[in-house]
């Protein structure tokens, strides 16, 4: 009788550390998959993020551009409309348009204030532009560093299947162990 119940004890150790090694590697391959489905949508969101930076950069870029195009024309015309102004009291005046003198200065400064404006405005649309790379610089390495926190969490939360195998199958060895000592303690 304690030989069939140690073989019984075997056969249900055996059973055990079967089914509990295939359900820890299939938990593990399942939670794998699932793993990788995730990363899979959050590289297309990284990615998606990415498209949504650049066109926000390049739209961005290009109104400024365009601003900067338009307020440079407002200049020219503020330049030409001065000039005629001068030119005009300047005539009124009986003072000369051309050669030396102050007629000459006073176009001259004209001139040099709208000069002065242009490269402000120049200076301004850089800067304006450089803030606008910057931003879309530090809004890609936030998406990267984002997107590779992901990675490093998938990372420690997937599992070998091989490694859960092997902890199913000590965990049915340990089942089996503890039936077959209290079968042959219950044989004594």
């Amino acid at each position: 009788m304690g030989t069939e119940i140690l073989i019984a004890t075997l056969i249900i150790t055996a059973a055990t550390t079967a089914v509990s090694t295939y359900a820890n590697m299939e938990a593990a391959k399942r939670q794998n998959e699932a793993i990788a489905k995730s990363m899979a949508m959050n590289q297309k969101m990284a990615e998606k993020k990415q498209e949504q930076l650049t066109e926000r950069r390049d739209v961005l870029t290009t109104q400024t551009m365009e601003y900067s195009d338009v307020e440079a024309l407002k200049l020219e015309k503020q330049r030409a409309v001065a000039r005629g102004k001068i030119k005009t009291a300047q005539a009124e005046g009986g003072l000369s348009t051309g050669g030396e003198g102050v007629g000459v200065d006073i176009l001259n400064f004209a001139d040099a204030e709208s000069n002065f404006s242009q490269e402000v405005l120049a200076l301004n649309t850089s800067t304006a532009v450089d803030k606008i790379d910057m931003d879309y610089q530090y809004g890609k390495l936030q998406n990267l560093a984002s997107y590779e926190s992901q990675i490093s969490n998938a990372m420690m939360q997937s599992r070998s299947e091989f490694l859960a195998g092997l902890t199913g199958a000590m965990s049915g060895i340990g089942t089996g162990i503890s039936m077959t000592s209290s079968a042959v303690s219950m044989g004594e």
